[in-house]
């Protein structure tokens, strides 16, 4: 009897299997690794790019708002005080704006903030303060026109018929009708009222309905509310809107779509006959009616008004919100950074003595910095270059020209002009004012 022949099978071994899982897993790691970071330091380096970019185009929007401007409001006033030394001493809001932020314990409050804020006021045009024209071509019976305005910048369409002395700046030049406003706000700037704070107009009595959270540098956070730079062109005086039917002669009032009127004591009154009050450091987040009344709120609505809220009333940061533009993409932007610790990149919260808390109190808060800062600077050797040396049409003709041009034409005070004269031949700009002879200069 022959025995049979046993069958062999080739194969892998258990072991021989887990080596080659284990060096493939190896190889991947160290091909894809590299792979992935590439894709990553191209991704940061694109949003780095796109940043400088937005930022870039942002500093020259704002370098041609301010070059252009007829009057720059100085922002280093931030209060206004009423009555001064008397017992009844009021003190208003200067150019103060409201950044609100959460607590520890995610109740929000706002930080009154400086320097967030640019405000800017455009040459007057020939018929900004005239929004009507007029058809004569019947002389008998001229018709009344309006003229139409255009809603990305709020300045009057010239009819092509009226002749072009009358459609450019106004010569001299002088404020004109638009306010320019640039300031730091909150993407989402929808409010709710919050019962716990007064019923003081003076007050903010409300607060964000979606609190300040960056997503991107809390991925805990279920939604993103960030701050972002805002340009508005406005009004600060309208035709009343209460008149059905307006004319020419039709009255001009405060705009309180936008603003609110205060009495001699800076109590709001939101009176057409009382003083515009143009700076609040809250007016973004203004909960209260356009008009004081909610009745007839929607008089004041701004052109591209929207009930964002859906309670059938326009409130005023509803009409901000129309008005604003976003001069950074909202997709990624956040114009305040928040003081972290440099080990953990967690918030520091400090408490009421401003002391960094290691285990933070639920009343502790942090700090937050604007990312776009407005104040005024000193401008060091602004040289004045004349502008005509010729000056025969004048009977006492000057030896000097009378006109001087300089790069940066915004001056605020206190400003020093220095003026040289040579003696004796010499030029002007070699000697020192400060060693030789005060007479020599002055």
């Amino acid at each position: 009897m022959q025995a049979g022949k046993r069958r062999t099978q080739t194969g892998f071994t258990l072991i021989e299997l887990l080596v080659v899982i284990a060096l493939t897993s190896i190889l991947l790691t160290v091909i894809f690794i590299p792979l992935v970071n590439s894709y990553t330091l191209t991704s940061k380096a694109d949003t780095q790019i796109a940043g400088q970019s937005n930022a870039r185009a942002a500093i020259s929007l704002l370098t041609n708002l301010l070059s252009n401007a007829d009057v720059v409001y100085d922002n280093a006033v931030t209060t206004q005080i009423i009555n001064q030394g008397k017992p009844d001493e009021k003190v208003l809001p200067g150019a103060e704006i409201n950044i609100w932020l959460p607590q520890f314990d995610k109740t929000q409050y706002f930080k009154p903030t400086s320097f967030a804020m640019l405000e800017t006021v455009s040459p007057a045009r020939q018929l900004d303060q005239s929004p009507y024209t007029y058809d004569t071509t019947d002389p008998k019976n001229p018709k009344i026109i309006p003229t139409p305005v255009d809603p990305t910048t709020n300045e009057p369409i010239y009819d092509p018929s009226i002749p072009s002395g009358f459609s450019g700046y106004q010569l001299p030049l002088a404020p004109g009708r638009i306010l320019t406003r640039v300031f730091v706000g909150l993407i989402n700037n929808e409010m709710i009222r919050n019962p716990k704070m007064p019923l003081d107009p003076t007050d903010p009595i409300f607060i964000p309905k979606f609190p300040y959270s960056n997503k991107f540098e809390d991925p805990q956070s279920t939604f993103s509310n960030r701050y972002t730079l805002y340009r508005a062109e406005v009004t600060a005086y309208i035709q009343d809107p209460n008149v059905i039917n307006p004319t020419p002669n039709t009255s001009y009032v405060p705009n309180l779509g936008l603003f609110h009127t205060v009495d001699p004591d800076g109590k709001v009154t939101n009176k057409i006959s009382d003083a515009l009050r143009l700076h609040d450091p809250n007016f973004f987040y203004d909960n209260s009616p356009a008009g004081g009344d909610a009745a007839t709120s929607k008089l004041w609505a701004v052109k591209g008004w929207v009930d964002l809220n859906g309670d059938g009333v326009c409130q005023i940061w509803e009409n901000w919100a129309a008005v604003a533009v976003s001069l950074m993409p909202k997709d990624k932007v956040d114009m305040i950074a928040l003081d972290r610790k440099p080990d953990t990149n967690t918030i520091t919260y400090y408490n009421s003595s401003g002391q960094p808390q290691d285990s933070p109190a639920p009343t502790d808060k942090p700090n937050a910095r604007t990312l776009a800062v407005f104040k005024p600077t000193y401008v060091q050797s602004d040289i004045a270059v004349p502008t005509s040396l010729d000056n025969s049409g004048n009977e006492t003709p000057n030896a000097l020209s009378p006109t001087y041009m300089t790069q940066y034409a915004h001056w605020t005070r206190p400003y020093r002009v220095i003026v040289y004269r040579a003696t004796g031949g010499n030029n002007p700009l070699t000697r020192d004012p400060l060693k030789d002879n005060p007479l020599t200069y002055y």
